[in-house]
């Protein structure tokens, strides 16, 4: 087995093959809190083993405040950093922008938390040079989005977004303590904004 050689930028023969064959079909910016369910690190690393995308930015998103997985007051920093350490894992360090979102959640429906992460969302689904189609896709909140939508509204016409988390319907209850998780099929976890 070939050995990664991340300074010089080598990919292993299989990957530098696929790579030459399938070329991306769509760009994603991967929105997930990271630091919290480990599930969005499998996420992560699925998308960025993926040749058929190009994967434009991470961001890691925020927590509830006190959550079990990290009850620390900076869970997007956290998440950035556990992003970091799955692409150095993969023998990718740096070749992907990873950034912290904000580490609280929208205050209201009106106000935006304006950061790093909204302005590259922004700039992203605003580009006209490329025919890619855009995808954002949030594994956990949604305060980037929103965010980068009240400061630019006309991203809603620019990508679409694809969301799994939290509740998907009105009447949802989060699941209780001791119950099995139930998977659930809803439009909303598939929504192109307008």
């Amino acid at each position: 087995m070939n050995q990664i050689e991340t300074d010089a930028g080598a990919l292993p023969p299989i990957e530098a093959e696929l790579q030459r064959v399938v070329r991306p079909r769509a760009r994603v910016i991967i929105d997930n809190d990271f630091s919290g369910d480990p599930d969005g690190l499998v996420q992560l690393a699925h998308h960025v083993l993926s040749p058929s995308v190009e994967i434009r930015a991470i961001i890691g998103s925020h927590l509830r405040p006190g959550d079990p997985f990290d009850p620390s007051e900076q869970t997007s920093t956290n998440a950035a950093a556990a992003a970091e350490k799955v692409l150095d894992l993969l023998g990718r360090t740096g070749s992907i922008p990873v950034i912290a979102g904000s580490n609280v959640g929208l205050s209201d429906r009106t106000t935006a938390i304006r950061s790093a992460a909204t302005d590259l969302i922004i700039r992203e689904a605003l580009r006209d040079d490329t025919e890619l189609p855009l995808f954002v896709a949030c594994g956990a909140g949604l305060t980037e989005i929103a965010s980068a939508y009240l400061l630019e509204p006309r991203i809603a016409d620019r990508l679409t977004l694809v969301w799994i988390g939290g509740p998907n319907t009105t009447g949802s209850r989060p699941r209780r303590r001791g119950r099995a998780a139930r998977n659930t099929t809803s439009p909303s976890t598939s929504v192109r904004p307008r």
